[in-house]
């Protein structure tokens, strides 16, 4: 993949060159799916729960999907209530990617609504589109494995049975129902009790941490690490959004130096301001520059050893 990103960079408009980054996603993706059914069928992976926001996951799920769905004309629509709720971050981000994929490649909708409630002790995550629906006598077969509808050859009918088999492993309840305009999944997830702990992690005590980056990739990575090392993540996709989140009390700040709309030295002089750590990461060595003296920096990709090292300064 990074040989045809590579290309795309210099040639950036080149049809034949955009068939084969299309291509090299669709292997990577059915590669993901056979993998996932293989562990899940032996018995290899297994959860480990934390207690994270709802919110900061769905965004940073749809902003990996902005550009696709901008391109096929689809309008994803967020309205999250703003809880933290207790489950695996990796097998919950791989179930919310999966039914949203599906949507995006098989039902022909031109939006996508996602909305949480309060239901009792537990929230309920509505995925719902206005595409052209599943058959009814489909509908009973959708989470069995290398089931596909009859309008599409893409993929390998994987996807929602990972979606179906996930849930069964985290104990989230899984609805559904589709008529045509309309196609609904629904995951009921568990909020922690204010005294839960999770490992090392409490959520009364857990540090907060704000995520600065305009990079997708980057926020999911770099979140997913860091609330399995107990932390309380907040991710921001830019300066202006980053500078907005400042007001709010921070145990810390991770921010990339190259920014859509500005430069991380801004966020790292307002943290000294404030009297907030803070750390600079990015692809190229800063030197020479005021900001460093105020900021822990660490260069791209970054070590997960000295980010952990640089975290645990932070008071």
């Amino acid at each position: 993949k990074y040989i045809g990103e590579s290309i795309k960079t210099d040639l950036p408009n080149n049809h034949k060159i955009n068939q084969l980054n299309h291509g090299i996603d669709t292997l990577n993706s059915m590669f993901n799916q056979l993998l996932d059914i293989s562990k899940i069928n032996l018995n290899l992976i297994k959860p480990q729960f934390s207690i994270f926001s709802i919110s900061d996951l769905l965004f940073q799920i749809v902003s990996s999907l902005s550009v696709r769905v901008k391109n096929k004309g689809i309008k994803i629509t967020l309205d999250i209530e703003g809880t933290h709720i207790r489950s695996d971050y990796t097998f919950l981000s791989r179930i919310i990617q999966n039914i949203i994929e599906n949507s995006i490649k098989h039902s022909q909708c031109n939006e996508i609504t996602i909305k949480s409630y309060f239901v009792n002790n537990s929230i309920k995550l509505s995925i719902k589109d206005n595409g052209i629906g599943i058959q009814k006598e489909k509908q009973i077969t959708i989470f069995n494995e290398f089931t596909k509808g009859e309008s599409t050859t893409e993929g390998l009918g994987l996807g929602l049975s990972i979606v179906s088999q996930f849930c069964d492993k985290l104990g989230h309840k899984l609805e559904f129902s589709s008529s045509p305009n309309c196609t609904e999944f629904s995951i009921y997830l568990d909020i922690p009790n204010q005294s839960a702990h999770d490992s090392s992690l409490e959520l009364n005590t857990a540090k907060k941490i704000l995520l600065i980056d305009d990079d997708p990739a980057v926020l999911i990575t770099l979140s997913r690490k860091l609330i399995s090392w107990g932390y309380d993540i907040t991710c921001a996709n830019g300066m202006h959004q980053g500078m907005n989140l400042l007001k709010n009390e921070w145990d810390g700040i991770i921010t990339d130096w190259n920014l859509p709309d500005g430069c991380g030295n801004e966020i790292i002089e307002v943290c000294d301001l404030k009297s907030i750590p803070s750390i600079l990461i990015s692809t190229k060595e800063v030197t020479n520059h005021s900001t460093l003296e105020k900021s822990t920096f660490l260069i791209k990709p970054i070590s997960y050893s000295r980010l952990r090292s640089a975290l645990l300064k932070i008071k």
